[in-house]
């Protein structure tokens, strides 16, 4: 599974349920899948191919650490 949230949408790619694609700004539980909407079907793909760009042969990253900073 690959995913990519950017500004309002949330993008999941899953490799045995396909391309999943939730509008957070009016759906931000994520109940309601956009992807397939004619509206939509595009942004889902041109993510789609986003998520490929960045997952392509030889490209890794690093996993994101997040530190909890104590206040004095």
């Amino acid at each position: 599974m690959k995913s990519l949230a950017i500004s309002q949408w949330h993008l999941i790619v899953h490799e045995k349920r396909g391309i999943r694609l939730y509008d957070l700004k009016n759906d931000p539980h994520e109940l309601r899948d956009v992807a397939n909407t004619p509206e939509n079907r595009s942004l889902a793909l041109s993510l789609a191919a986003q998520i490929q760009q960045f997952t392509a042969p030889g490209f890794e990253m690093s996993p994101l650490r997040i530190s909890r900073f104590r206040r004095s």
